[in-house]
């Protein structure tokens, strides 16, 4: 028992960091570009995961081994202009992330939502979508800021989830029996 705490408690951080990059943009963008292209594209999304495996295994190991912030570190060893192009670069990037995971948001509750009528024009649909993001990203920042002792079962949860994706993308699998001539085709 206290093995399986002892390990969880190394792969949880690691678990947090998977649901962040696995997240709602990323299987918003693979299931569009599935429906659309089949598996003539599908070597564009294994590329795809495979960079975001080697960014996130780099942004690891620079964090954990300079002494610095890496925005930090840069400014020491290339001069404050280099760190500030650099640190705009890799701030358009998590942007550019980050609206991706709003675009799947959107999509999520889009359902839920009325659609275009006299009730609700286009511009009040888009401010209500607008609404429910600003909301939704509110109460993410305040509750990772405002309950720190939430991490841990934050954590858990993140862990139950990824576990459940798996699961769900293992039995989906299953059922779709794909031809793997044309997945190999794809790549």
């Amino acid at each position: 028992m206290q093995r399986s705490r002892s390990l969880l408690s190394i792969i949880g951080p690691a678990i947090v960091v998977a649901a962040v990059v696995l997240g709602p943009g990323s299987i918003l963008t693979s299931s569009k570009v599935g429906c659309e292209y089949g598996y003539r594209m599908l070597w564009v999304v294994t590329m795809a995961g495979l960079l975001m495996v080697g960014a996130t295994a780099l942004s690891g190991r620079l964090g954990s081994r300079l002494e610095r912030t890496l925005c930090g570190e840069l400014a020491h060893q290339l001069g404050r202009p280099a760190a500030a192009f650099i640190g705009v670069v890799l701030f358009l990037v998590v942007a550019a992330f980050q609206s991706s995971n709003n675009i799947a948001v959107v999509a999520a509750f889009d359902p839920l939502l009325p659609q275009v009528s006299e009730q609700w024009p286009l511009e009040k649909l888009n401010m209500l979508k607008a609404f429910i993001l600003v909301l939704s990203n509110g109460l993410i920042v305040a509750t990772l800021y405002g309950f720190s002792q939430l991490y841990g079962k934050l954590e858990k949860l993140m862990i139950a989830l990824m576990i459940m994706m798996v699961i769900g993308f293992g039995v989906n699998l299953l059922f779709a029996k794909p031809n793997l001539l044309e997945v190999f085709r794809g790549f």
